[in-house]
């Protein structure tokens, strides 16, 4: 069996964050929440009507001046049944 996953990474100075999802959107939505979450902290203005893509680009514009995340895929993964799954 094969499925499809999207991976999307934040470079940051802590280290890196990685998220997985099943949609590039999926993913989107995950780093969005990274974005809200540190937005207070890092002084960036969030408002409540931006669209995921406006809350990433105007969180990693304000606070990194580049690109600081990356979504790739999909990757394909080949998933070998076990006895639980089959």
């Amino acid at each position: 069996m094969k499925i499809n996953i999207f991976v999307g990474t934040i470079d940051h100075n802590h280290g890196r964050n990685i998220y997985v999802g099943p949609t590039s959107q999926h993913v989107a939505d995950q780093i969005a929440d990274f974005c809200r979450e540190w937005a207070a902290t890092e002084d960036v203005t969030l408002n409540d009507d931006m669209t995921t893509d406006e809350v990433i680009d105007t969180y990693f514009e304000a606070c990194y001046h580049d690109e600081s995340y990356l979504i790739d895929g999909p990757v394909e993964l080949e998933i070998q049944p076990t006895k639980e799954t089959t």
